[in-house]
């Protein structure tokens, strides 16, 4: 049963708004918005780098395409088209330094696609497991948070494989990921049975 609820007064409203901005959310809004901008900003200059090297992977048999869609396909999981609409602010927190860490990598790899594979193997078997877990079915909150810190935790490592003059928030190795594999796999398998 919906309540019937006044609207605040005029003066309740200026009281409102005056806490509110007391409490600075103008100026957080406005962080927040720069942030957004930013991120665009990468997004774009990404786009249009993923444009150029895909011509030169027409021309040029040193750049392997399956490397130009890997990129593509990353960009989209860090910062899809409709971020605004799928992911939270808290999602975005370190997506800055991931876009940096793609776009340093993309530049490297065209100076030494060898190096880039390399490194790129290191990811695979990480990148497997995500891709390996059915879509379908309901997961506990406990496997949905641990899920998401082995996601975090991924792009960091991919962070400190191809841009490790950036640095890491939280250490991130292959024997951690498979650590927090192993407590998906124990927590996550609790529901299905």
């Amino acid at each position: 049963e919906i309540q019937n609820q006044a609207l605040p007064t005029g003066q309740d409203f200026e009281r409102i708004t005056a806490s509110a901005k007391q409490k600075g959310i103008v100026r957080a809004g406005k962080k927040r918005l720069e942030h957004l901008l930013r991120l665009l900003k990468q997004r774009r200059t990404l786009v249009s780098q993923l444009a150029t090297m895909m011509d030169k992977v027409q021309t040029q048999t040193n750049l392997p395409a399956t490397r130009f869609h890997e990129y593509r396909k990353h960009l989209d999981t860090l910062l899809p088209s409709s971020f605004l609409a799928v992911l939270t602010y808290k999602d975005l927190r370190h997506t800055e330094r991931y876009l940096q860490a793609l776009a340093i990598r993309m530049e490297r790899a065209e100076l030494s696609p060898s190096k880039d594979a390399a490194k790129a193997r290191r990811l695979t078997i990480a990148v497997n497991r995500l891709q390996s877990l059915p879509n379908e079915g309901v997961r506990s909150a406990d496997c949905c948070r641990l899920l998401s810190e082995y996601r975090r935790m991924l792009e960091e490592f991919r962070v400190s494989i191809f841009a490790p003059e950036l640095g890491t928030a939280i250490p991130a190795s292959e024997k951690r990921l498979q650590k927090q594999w192993q407590k998906i796999e124990d927590q996550c398998r609790l529901v299905e049975k």
